[in-house]
């Protein structure tokens, strides 16, 4: 086990890393790829909220008949369900506004004494395993396993104020393989068995204590992918890129992909300084490597290096070329430092750069009157591979396919409605648009012909149709997508305009055919009451010119 800067520890079983060969540049989906029977039709979107930059999180809800409403981070790492116990210990004394899960007011719970005596156990963290109704947006995981937190240090195990748990959506549990875990749970109910995780760098939450307000600017989907929030089409990667040191096969306890190599700049690192094994962990708000890889960073930035006290506070700055340090800083003004140097990361299907404007924390110092950024780029000396954290999941999207075991990479967009070909049949809107047309099939048996040329022709600009995404009612996402997302997928053929004439022409003269019946039985109505007023209460309340005879 390695313990890391941010309080976060990893579980590694190999010591002699090998890269396994890799000839899948593509996830293996075709268009007309048909989902296997067993499982289901969902492409779920769900918000999320960027909490200070520390963690995403959203909410979920647990128990019946009246479910409990938490508010947990994203965590590709950790393999559980995570949230507090009423019974939890002194340690959440001064966590007054930490919401508790309490077991006995919930008709569905069910205790679980056969994993492990039923006692749970993880780094910084103790409880009691237990099984619930567990909703996640609209899915329903019924007798989901999770654990009850009795005991936690808060400080380590939580960077952001307003969380009270984690959902661990890694693929599989290292502990013990047979334990199912929340995404391979979630997985019978999704279309496609994947997520894909958007990170936005607006901060959704205020710094007062007043959260009521927070906002919605990313999003996670499960089931598939949102093509509005990449660029280009998604790179794919083989999980297990290396071996076990005991067993020799492939490694896939972790969301991992193979470096080919690092550099600094154009300074290509020397293999021993650094790791070819990169692991996304979406609960990290740093990117962690190793020593020698952040010293030749640090010096290349000129930057100053400070070791850190057990409250993560300043303790003293050292030489970042010759000892150990914790954090590093830098100002940010770029007349200070012009030649900004970024970490380059390459594989072998292209590469990924950090920024500083990408990891940076910003503060004011006063001492020296500048604003000075502290990247969030972290040394570990125990840790022989890099932890793709925050700033990694800021500029890239990502998808995780626990089915082909795979992970699919992009550079990320605010809004961007060019498509791949090659992700189609994955995007939520394309599948949301798909089903309206096989609802039409259904209800109207319109000709096959028609109906595959709506789908797979290109669409011509006066054709666009809006789409209505399954998001919150949050103003400040997008809740309608334009259909010029598909100007490239499809286009019209005039049986399909006829399609949609008839379809006008349809609904004009159903909807004059209710109208003008249903002015005829006012009229009667009126006739009606007409008769039975008297001639005196004319003058009174009864207006002759809104009687329609």
């Amino acid at each position: 086990m390695s313990s890391n800067a941010d309080g976060r520890q990893y579980v590694f079983q190999l010591k002699k890393p090998g890269v396994i060969a890799n000839d899948a540049s593509k996830r293996n989906v075709k268009g007309d790829d048909p989902v296997p029977p067993d499982r289901g039709t969902s492409i779920e979107s769900l918000p999320l909220s960027n909490c200070h930059n520390l963690q995403w999180v959203t909410d979920i809800a647990i128990g019946t008949p009246f479910p409990q409403i938490f508010t947990v981070a994203i965590d590709t790492v950790a393999p559980l369900l995570l949230v507090p116990s009423a019974d939890c210990d002194n340690t959440c004394d001064e966590l007054q506004d930490l919401k508790m899960y309490e077991h006995e007011n919930s008709e569905s719970f069910k205790p679980v004494d056969e994993i492990n005596e039923g006692i749970f156990e993880g780094p910084g963290v103790k409880g009691k395993f237990g099984a619930d109704l567990v909703q996640i947006g609209p899915i329903q995981l019924e007798d989901q396993l999770f654990a009850q937190i009795e005991s936690f240090n808060k400080k380590k195990f939580f960077s952001c104020e307003s969380v009270d748990g984690v959902l661990g959506l890694n693929h599989m549990n290292m502990d013990d393989p047979k334990i199912a875990t929340p995404i391979q749970s979630i997985g019978q109910n999704l279309k496609y068995p994947m997520f894909s995780i958007y990170y936005n760098e607006i901060d959704d939450f205020s710094f007062d204590d007043d959260n009521s307000s927070v906002k919605h600017h990313s999003e996670i989907i499960f089931g598939g992918v949102n093509q509005l929030h990449y660029m280009g089409c998604l790179q794919w990667y083989d999980l297990g890129q290396h071996k076990d040191e005991v067993t020799g096969d492939p490694f896939e306890g972790y969301w991992d992909f193979t470096l080919d190599h690092v550099k600094v700049g154009d300074k290509k690192l020397d293999k021993s300084h650094t790791s070819d094994i990169a692991i996304i962990d979406s609960n990290s708000a740093n990117i962690i490597g190793p020593l020698l890889s952040i010293k030749e960073f640090a010096i290349a930035n000129k930057m100053n290096c400070f070791t850190m006290d057990a409250d993560n506070l300043k303790k003293e700055e050292v030489d970042c070329a010759e000892e150990e340090f914790d954090v590093m800083m830098v100002p940010c003004d770029s007349r200070d430092n012009p030649k900004f140097v970024p970490l380059r990361f390459f594989t072998d299907k292209g590469e990924y750069q950090i920024h500083l404007e990408d990891i940076s924390e910003r503060f004011y110092d006063k001492e020296i009157d500048k604003t000075i950024c502290t990247p969030r780029l972290m040394p570990n000396p125990s840790l022989a591979m890099w932890i793709m954290g925050a700033p990694f999941l800021k500029r890239n999207y990502a998808v995780f396919d626990f089915g082909q075991k795979k992970i699919g990479l992009a550079p990320s967009a605010l809004e961007d409605k060019t498509m791949c070909d090659d992700d189609t049949i994955l995007d939520i809107t394309y599948n949301k648009h798909k089903e309206n047309i096989d609802a039409l099939h259904e209800k109207n048996n319109p000709d096959p012909k028609m109906v595959d040329d709506l789908m797979n022709g290109p669409m011509e600009d006066d054709d666009l149709m809006d789409f209505t995404d399954v998001r919150d009612d949050d103003d400040t996402l997008t809740s309608a997508r334009s259909s010029s997302f598909f100007t490239d997928a499809y286009d019209r053929s005039k049986a399909s305009k006829s399609v949609a004439t008839l379809g006008v022409v349809f609904c004009i003269t159903f909807f004059a055919f209710i109208f003008i019946i249903r002015r005829r039985k006012r009229a009667r109505q009126e006739r009606s009451r007409f008769a039975q007023v008297e001639l005196g209460d004319l003058t009174h309340g009864t207006d002759q010119d809104d009687l329609e005879l």
